[in-house]
């Protein structure tokens, strides 16, 4: 269980901010909750339900590393957060409405940390509405179906990693339009349709192309 800092007096237990792996701001209110490697887990033996919701100055949140089995539900209005990390946990489902995350709800959203976990439904949609969004990491999951058209409408990332997952079809010319992107990581388990879209060509701030053991044929686009 994630627990106070018993190391505090307990007259200040009773304050969130004395929590470990919490931080707040000069007014008091939740501006950090940072509990990654921490062996957070459940106590029994139903999944985790871990609900996010009523931190209207939080700005960050990393739950990473700690093996978190079921769900993580953001669904409540969070204006602040810049940075969302739940990697290397357990966690199933999807990161849409069905699966308790309102991205639409996350309007500063910079950084979206998914890597490694159990996320079993198509890509999410709601990343696609998120103007700040620059890293955007669901690789290591078992998402499906293909990859949406609407991805290649993300006016900001520089980072977009969906490789080693369950994706197929093909590789949607669209993402010929994220004339931000540094790195693109697309291999790994994907089996892709076709080739690989001569419209890549145009991203002419990228630096990073993974294609690997996806079964593409053909060139590199020059």
């Amino acid at each position: 269980m994630w627990s106070p800092n018993v190391d505090q007096p307990l007259v200040t237990i009773l304050s969130v901010c004395t929590w470990t792996g919490v931080r707040c701001g000069a007014t008091g209110r939740v501006v950090t909750v940072d509990i990654a490697n921490m062996n957070v887990s459940a106590s029994g033996a139903a999944p985790d339900s871990v609900g996010v919701m009523g931190l209207d100055a939080l700005e960050s949140l990393s739950l990473a590393g700690n093996d978190i089995v079921g769900a993580v539900a953001i669904a409540s209005p969070l204006p602040a957060p810049r940075h969302v990390n739940v990697s290397r946990n357990q966690l199933s489902g999807g990161l849409d409405l069905d699966g308790g995350w309102d991205l639409a709800s996350l309007p500063a959203l910079e950084v979206l940390d998914a890597y490694d976990n159990n996320f079993s439904s198509p890509l999410p949609l709601g990343v696609v509405g998120l103007p700040r969004l620059r890293y955007l990491d669901l690789g290591g999951n078992y998402f499906t179906s293909e990859i949406p058209a609407a991805y290649g409408a993300m006016p900001a990332v520089e980072y977009l990693s969906l490789n080693d997952n369950n994706l197929q079809g093909r590789i949607p010319s669209e993402l010929g339009n994220l004339t931000t992107l540094h790195e693109l990581y697309l291999g790994y388990y994907n089996v892709f349709d076709g080739g690989i879209p001569s419209t890549l060509s145009a991203l002419c701030s990228l630096t990073v192309l993974d294609v690997s053991n996806c079964g593409l044929m053909g060139r590199e686009p020059a």
